[in-house]
């Protein structure tokens, strides 16, 4: 039986949020919506899908899909049918490298 939870942030993802807004790259958060992704970036005319993770929760790479509701699952699967990939993101830095932004020490 598939398992379902009560959409929630992750507990860094307000601070994502906040240094995206100082880096003057656009975002939307979206992570009220159960089956999809929890930001979705907007930079240089390209749009990015991510999904956040708590750093605490996720100590290796490797474990990042596993960290998954099922719901995020069937959702990452579905944009992957049209070529979109949803990024699994913990950390700012993360979210530079994937958009090809330099990130600036503030």
């Amino acid at each position: 039986m598939a398992k379902y939870y009560k959409a929630r942030k992750d507990t860094n993802q307000k601070y994502l949020e906040t240094r995206l807004v100082k880096l003057n790259i656009g975002y939307v958060d979206v992570s009220a919506l159960k089956a999809f992704c929890d930001l979705i970036v907007m930079y240089q005319g390209t749009i990015y899908f991510f999904e956040v993770k708590n750093p605490e929760y996720v100590k290796k790479k490797e474990n990042y899909e596993r960290s998954l509701t099922d719901l995020e699952c069937k959702f990452h699967r579905y944009a992957s049918m049209f070529g979109v990939k949803v990024w699994v993101v913990t950390q700012l830095h993360e979210i530079m490298e994937i958009i090809g932004c330099e990130l600036k020490i503030m």
